[in-house]
């Protein structure tokens, strides 16, 4: 992560070794001040809020990662919290995405992980709670109610797809998608 702006002299020289002189695709997003007060991580269970923890970024650091030496501490759900859960709700539950992890700063939304989306550990130390077994016993029901599974076809998914998505596999999203909600 670098942090940039308008006036810095070497904007041009990072963009173009980042980029790889534009053959490189980057992602880039506006600076949020708020991210001395943390990053909050808010798992998602079939498009409900399931738990949260925040990442405070270390003195003199950005990134509120854990691998930088942020600080990982107890969150609460926030009705911003709940209202960017709601808005998000249907569209990852058509496209097959049951368990994430969003990342909020300040109250907006700066990515949103799929493939991983971790915490589990952390909610349960913070909050005494089991979210393992909800998430599995989720995804055994939702197993069990899999078009594909139902019909007795052993036969995995298209590269790409899910044995847990209802959907066609050429209807996944990418790996994340950032963005901010309004």
């Amino acid at each position: 992560m670098l942090y940039l702006h308008s006036g810095d002299r070497n904007l041009n020289a990072l963009l173009e070794i980042s980029t790889q002189t534009g053959t490189e695709y980057v992602m880039a997003q506006r600076y949020l001040p708020e991210i001395v007060h943390g990053d909050k991580r808010v798992l998602i269970l079939d498009g409900k809020p399931v738990g949260a923890f925040n990442r405070v970024p270390a003195a003199g650091e950005l990134r509120g990662n854990i691998h930088a030496g942020g600080t990982c501490c107890k969150a609460s759900l926030t009705d911003r919290d709940h209202f960017i859960c709601g808005v998000l709700a249907d569209s990852l539950r058509a496209h097959g995405l049951h368990f994430v992890g969003v990342d909020i700063i300040g109250g907006y939304v700066t990515e949103i992980n799929v493939t991983s989306p971790a915490g589990i550990p952390e909610i349960n130390g913070f909050d005494g709670t089991r979210l393992e077994a909800d998430t599995l016993d989720f995804l055994e029901e939702r197993f069990k109610t899999s078009p594909r599974i139902a019909s007795g076809s052993r036969q995995p998914p298209a590269c790409g797809g899910s044995w847990l998505s209802p959907k066609a596999d050429s209807d996944r999203p990418g790996e994340s998608s950032g963005g901010a909600v309004p």
